[in-house]
C-alpha cells in the first residue's frame, strides 16, 4: 500500500530519467542548471501566453488560424521535451 502523504508536504514527480539530465563533464553544475531551467521558463511562457490566446471566442473567429497556433504550441512543447533528452553527457 502506498504511503500517504502529508497535504502540507510537496511530493515529486517520478520522471523518466531522460528528463533528468546530468550535467556534462566539465560543466558547472549551478551554471548548468540555470541554463537548463532559463530555456525551460522561456519555453514555459510562451507556452503559457499562447494557450492564453488559443480562446473559444478566437476559435470562431478564425479556426484555421487558431488550429495551427495549437499544433505550433504542441510542437514547441514537444520540443522542450527533446532539448532534455537530447542534454550533452
Amino acid at each position: 500500500m502506498p504511503k500517504k502523504q502529508s497535504p502540507n508536504l510537496p511530493v515529486r514527480l517520478t520522471l523518466d530519467p531522460d528528463l533528468l539530465p546530468t550535467v556534462p563533464s566539465g560543466d558547472d553544475p549551478h551554471i548548468a542548471s540555470e541554463i537548463a531551467n532559463f530555456v525551460l521558463e522561456l519555453v514555459d511562457d510562451a507556452s503559457e501566453d499562447l494557450k492564453d490566446r488559443l480562446t473559444y471566442a478566437r476559435y470562431q473567429a478564425a479556426p484555421a488560424s487558431i488550429r495551427h497556433a495549437d499544433h505550433f504550441h504542441a510542437v514547441l512543447n514537444r520540443a522542450a521535451l527533446e532539448w532534455l533528452r537530447e542534454w550533452p553527457q
